[in-house]
């Protein structure tokens, strides 16, 4: 495999699980700073901000700055902020995503807001998705940091995020703009931070429809491990814009591949 300047990683289920580290993670991120290589920690998820991420990281033993750390709430708030402006954003979500969007100079708020926002909520309810609907027909936007109708944990796969789209869709008839992987967006802001383009870069991901798709829709190299939620037999049925440049066991093998 050839060596690249810069290499975006996916987090839940390459370099972790819930709270535990992938075999072989410690060592491959090691081997990349050693190469002096441009790393983002690239992640859907938006419940989490990008300091809480990398002090995650760090307790893993994967020290890593929070500027390199790229999360679909930040880069949603981002999105907000060079499309719409400084507006009033309604957040169906959790965590630290109102943390990001109010981080970037948004307004977090209900009444008459320009956006609906959706990540994953996992205390959603039937009266924020009766505020969404109602706002939605009033002509506000909608928004989703991600559409990954699962996500992998310590207890197995979850449900994520995709299903409260699918509620809020359902209900309103309307469509969502995805601001997280494969979005071209997303990848944009990867290669910002890193000061590169995408031709030097190589994806690591697990997810075929998420991150292999986003790196070869942008012309990136992609690698798809298969610590996550994807097998080998789904692997090699991969297709078209899905099909990813390598397919490696875990980490471990990817390294010595370095």
């Amino acid at each position: 495999m050839k060596s690249f300047q810069g290499y975006v990683l996916d987090l839940d289920g390459v370099l972790y699980k819930g709270s535990r580290p992938i075999p072989g993670a410690r060592q491959l991120l090691k081997a990349l700073r050693k190469k002096h290589a441009e790393i983002c920690f690239l992640s859907n998820a938006s419940f989490h901000s990008r300091k809480a991420i990398a002090r995650k990281l760090a307790s893993l033993g994967m020290p890593c700055k929070p500027s390199e750390v790229i999360n679909s709430g930040y880069a949603a708030a981002q999105y907000i902020l060079k499309t719409y402006g400084k507006c009033k954003v309604f957040i169906l979500g959790e965590g630290d995503l109102a943390k990001e969007v109010r981080g970037a100079g948004l307004e977090v708020g209900k009444q008459n807001a320009r956006v609906v926002l959706v990540g994953l909520d996992r205390h959603i309810n039937y009266r924020k998705l009766t505020h969404a609907l109602y706002l939605l027909r009033s002509g506000a936007v909608f928004l989703a940091c991600n559409a990954d109708a699962t996500y992998p944990s310590e207890k197995g796969i979850m449900p994520g995020a995709g299903a409260m789209i699918g509620a809020v869709q359902n209900s309103s008839g309307k469509k969502p703009k995805i601001i997280g992987k494969p979005s071209s967006f997303m990848m944009k802001l990867c290669l910002k931070l890193m000061g590169l383009r995408a031709q030097q870069v190589a994806v690591i991901g697990d997810r075929l429809d998420t991150d292999i798709l986003m790196a070869n829709k942008a012309g990136a190299y992609s690698i798809l491990v298969l610590t996550g939620v994807t097998s080998s037999k789904i692997a090699g049925q991969a297709k078209g814009a899905s099909k990813p440049d390598l397919v490696v066991r875990d980490l471990v093998r990817l390294r010595k591949l370095l």
